[in-house]
C-alpha cells in the first residue's frame, strides 16, 4: 500500500546520521498507545507493540493524550532518556513522534566544553610560565647589581658584558651617553657597535616615552632614589619599535654624587605578544577565567568577568577576593579556593546567583525572589590548583561558566513536574470520589430496585404454591438470576469502595481484602498489625490511600510474582506507618527495580507522595519481592 511503501520508509529515515534517532507513527488503542511502524531498536513491533498511557514520561503516550504539537524530555520504550517532539496528523488518529537520545545531543556540548577549557587552561599556563621567566630574569639582574656595588675598584665588570640574554650598558650622567655596552644590546637595538657609540639613550627612546624616562633619571640624580625600573619602547635602526624592560641603577661617589648609571635592557616584545595572544584567547571564550595567587589576589581577569561583574581588568588585577566579593566567605567561595590551594580539584556544589554587571553575590533564597530579573546570572565555578615550574602550588585557576539558561530550564522542568504531580493527585482524588458516588448509587438505587423485583418474584412464586398451581419455571429462573445480579452488584460495590473500609477502618479492610485474595486465588495471605498501628486514627483520604496501595501490591503479587505465600506487616515508628508486603515469588531483576512502571508501582508511588510518603522496592532476604510503604501520619 502507499502507506507501507512510501510513508513508512519516509518516517523511518532520519535527515542526518544518528545512532539513536527515529520517528514513530502511533495511535491510541483504548488505554494503550499502539506503534504503527517498525521500531529501530526493537524488531517485529509494527501494529503489535503497545505501551500503557499511564506513564507521564513516555513521549508516545503524551502525544496521543494531547491535541497539539509538543516538545518534551522523557523516556522512550527502552527506558532511555530522550528529547522528543510530537505532532498530530490532521484528520487522522495518528501522531508523529520524533525522538533522539539525550546523551547523543549533549555529547558534542560536553566535548566542546572540555576542549575549550583545555585550550584556555593551556593559555593560562603559558602566561604563568612567561611570568616565571620574567621573575627569574629580575632575580638575576638584582644579583648583577650586588656584584657591581661590591667591586668598586673594577667598575667596568667585563665579565658582566658576556651575558647573552640581556643587554648591558654604562651611561654617563650628562646626556645619558653610552659609555660601554655589550653585544646583546647591539642585537636588541640592531645597531653595529661603531654606530651605537655615537647615539644617546634618549635618541633611541620612543618619543612618547622620552618625558617619563627623563623624569626617572632626574629623580635618581637628585638623590630621591637610587634607581628605577621601567617598561618602555626603543626605536631600532631599521625603524621597528620594540618593547623593553629596563632596570637602571646609580653608582655613586662617596659624597653621594652619581658617577655613572648601570642599565640592563631586556627585549620583552615577544613576551608581550604572547601575553596579548593568551589574553585574547581568554577574552574570546564565553566563560570566566580568573587566577588568584596564594594571597587570594587577582592575577588574571578576562573579558567575560568584566561583563559579568562590571569591573574592568585594570581595576581587578591585584584586588583581594574580599575586596571584589565581600560575601565570598559567607557563600563558600573562599572555602573552595582554600581547598584548591591545598591541592584539590573542586567543582562548586551548586550554582551561584549573582547580579549581572555587579560584584554582588546573592543567597539562593534572595535569588528565588528575583528569578524573573533579567540581570540575574547563575554561574557554576570549578577550582584547580595552579602550579609553577617547580610543581609548587602558587595560586588557583577558577573557571566560571554561565549556567543561567540551564537553571531556567531546570526551574521550568521542576514546575512542570510539580504541576503534573498535582494534576495526578487531583485526578486520583476525583476518581476515588467517583468510586464512592457510583458505589452509593448502585447500593441505594439499583440495590433497592433489585430487592423490590426479587420480593415481587418471590411473592408470585409463594402465591402460586399456596394456590396449588403448577410452578412457573421462568419465575424460578428469574429469581435465580436476581440472586446472581445482587451478588454481582455487591462484588462491584466492594471493588469500587469496600464498605468495610468506611465502617470498620483501614486495618480491618486490609485483613478482609487479604482474605478475599486468598479465597479467590489460593495465595496464602498473612496480615500482622502492631498494637501501635491499631491505635492510630487515620483520616479518610490517608486510610483510602493505604488500602489502595496494599490492594495494588497484592494484585501485582497475584499477576507477576508466582508466589505461594505473601505476608503483610504493618507497624508504627517515628511518626510514620510502615507497611511491608513481602512474597516468596520469583523476585525482581536488577533493572526491574528501576523500571517501576513494569511493576505497576507508578500509581502507588503517586498515592504515597501525595501524603509525603514513599515506596521502596527490593528483593527479599532469600527470594521474592518486598514492597515497603513509608507514610507520615
Amino acid at each position: 500500500t502507499p502507506v507501507e511503501s512510501i510513508v513508512f520508509p519516509l518516517i523511518q529515515s532520519w535527515p542526518t546520521p544518528s545512532p539513536s534517532a527515529e520517528t514513530l507513527l502511533v495511535r491510541r488503542e483504548g488505554d494503550s498507545v499502539l506503534f504503527l511502524n517498525e521500531l529501530r531498536h526493537r524488531k517485529a513491533t509494527a501494529l503489535v507493540f503497545s505501551q500503557a498511557l499511564d506513564d507521564p514520561e513516555l513521549p508516545s503516550a503524551r502525544a496521543v493524550l494531547g491535541s497539539a504539537a509538543q516538545v518534551m524530555e522523557g523516556k522512550d520504550y527502552r527506558g532511555v532518556r530522550v528529547l522528543a517532539a510530537t505532532r498530530p496528523i490532521r484528520a487522522t488518529p495518528w501522531h508523529l513522534v520524533a525522538k533522539v537520545d539525550r546523551d547523543e545531543v549533549l555529547s558534542p556540548l560536553r566535548h566542546l566544553v572540555f576542549w575549550v577549557g583545555l585550550v584556555a587552561t593551556s593559555a593560562v599556563l603559558v602566561v604563568a610560565l612567561l611570568i616565571l621567566l620574567l621573575w627569574r630574569q629580575q632575580l638575576r639582574t638584582h644579583q648583577l647589581e650586588l656584584a657591581a656595588q661590591g667591586m668598586e675598584k673594577d667598575r667596568l665588570l667585563r665579565f658582566f658584558f658576556d651575558l647573552p640574554f640581556v643587554g648591558m650598558t654604562f651611561l654617563s650622567t650628562d646626556h645619558m651617553r653610552w659609555l660601554r655596552f655589550n653585544d646583546r644590546l647591539c642585537e636588541i637595538l640592531a645597531y653595529p657597535r661603531e654606530e651605537l657609540i655615537d647615539k644617546t639613550w634618549a635618541q633611541l627612546t620612543h618619543r612618547d616615552d622620552v618625558d617619563a624616562d627623563r623624569i626617572q633619571f632626574e629623580q635618581v640624580l637628585s638623590g630621591a632614589r637610587n634607581g628605577f625600573q621601567m617598561d618602555k619602547r626603543f626605536v631600532r635602526k631599521d625603524g621597528k619599535v620594540i618593547n623593553a624592560m629596563t632596570d637602571v641603577r646609580a653608582v655613586r661617589h662617596e659624597d653621594g654624587r652619581v658617577d655613572f648609571f648601570v642599565a640592563t635592557v631586556q627585549d620583552i616584545t615577544a613576551r608581550l605578544q604572547a601575553e596579548g595572544f593568551a589574553q585574547e584567547v581568554l577574552d574570546n571564550v564565553n566563560q570566566g577565567f580568573v587566577v588568584y595567587d596564594r594571597a587570594l589576589r587577582v592575577v588574571v581577569w578576562n573579558r567575560f568577568l568584566e561583563h559579568a561583574t562590571g569591573v574592568p581588568r585594570e581595576l581587578a588585577i591585584g584586588k583581594h577576593l574580599h575586596a571584589l566579593f565581600p560575601d565570598a566567605r559567607d557563600l563558600g567561595l573562599e572555602a573552595y579556593l582554600m581547598r584548591a590551594l591545598a591541592g584539590e580539584m573542586v567543582v562548586a556544589d551548586e550554582f551561584v546567583p549573582r547580579l549581572l554587571g555587579t560584584t554582588e553575590l546573592l543567597a539562593p533564597e534572595a535569588a528565588t525572589l528575583r528569578r524573573d530579573d533579567p540581570h540575574l546570572l547563575w554561574t557554576l565555578s570549578s577550582y584547580a590548583p595552579h602550579r609553577n615550574a617547580n610543581g609548587d602550588i602558587d595560586g588557583v585557576l577558577v573557571n566560571v561558566v554561565d549556567m543561567t539558561a540551564l537553571k531556567h530550564s531546570q526551574d521550568l522542568l521542576i514546575e512542570s513536574n510539580e504541576k503534573l504531580r498535582q494534576l495526578t493527585q487531583y485526578l486520583e482524588r476525583i476518581r476515588e470520589e467517583e468510586r464512592v458516588r457510583i458505589a452509593r448509587e448502585l447500593h441505594d438505587d439499583l440495590g433497592s430496585t433489585l430487592t423490590g423485583v426479587k420480593w415481587a418474584v418471590t411473592m408470585a412464586i409463594d402465591r402460586a404454591q399456596e394456590a396449588a398451581l403448577p410452578g412457573d419455571e421462568q419465575l424460578v429462573r428469574a429469581s435465580q438470576l436476581l440472586d446472581s445480579a445482587v451478588d454481582t452488584m455487591r462484588r462491584i460495590i466492594s471493588d469500587l469502595r469496600p464498605s468495610v473500609l468506611d465502617q470498620l477502618g483501614v486495618w480491618t479492610a486490609i485483613e478482609w481484602y487479604a482474605g478475599q485474595v486468598q479465597e479467590q486465588t489460593g495465595l496464602q495471605c498473612k496480615v500482622a498489625i502492631s498494637a501501635e498501628a491499631l491505635a492510630i486514627e487515620l483520616d479518610s483520604e490517608r486510610a483510602t490511600a493505604m488500602f489502595r496501595i496494599v490492594q495494588e501490591a497484592l494484585t501485582n503479587c497475584v499477576r507477576h510474582a508466582q508466589a505461594a505465600h505473601v505476608e503483610i506487616r504493618i507497624h508504627h515508628e517515628a511518626g510514620a506507618v510502615m507497611i511491608a508486603v513481602e512474597d516468596d515469588g520469583v523476585g525482581i531483576g536488577d533493572e526491574a527495580g528501576i523500571k517501576t512502571e513494569s511493576w505497576g508501582l507508578l500509581g502507588i508511588q503517586e498515592r504515597a507522595a501525595r501524603f509525603g510518603g514513599n515506596i521502596r522496592l527490593s528483593r527479599g532476604v532469600k527470594k521474592g519481592t518486598v514492597i515497603v510503604l513509608h507514610m507520615p501520619v
